[in-house]
């Protein structure tokens, strides 16, 4: 498995978070997902990205 993240804001205790996760590719032999996670509104701060990346899985065994 490889996993990659860039992170961009923090996020903070009690805070909503959105998880949008897409399957970027779909192969024969191996799956790569992408992901962005999302702080939502909270305390006067706007929504804003608190990181994204993607992970590659594939079979073991």
């Amino acid at each position: 498995m490889r996993y990659e993240v860039d992170f961009h804001a923090p996020l903070h205790f009690g805070q909503e978070v959105t998880t949008d996760l897409d399957i970027a590719h779909l192969g024969s032999s191996s799956m790569r997902f992408e992901f962005s996670i999302w702080g939502e509104a909270f305390e006067g701060r706007e929504r804003q990205l608190a990181a994204q990346g993607a992970f590659r899985s594939t079979p073991s065994g």
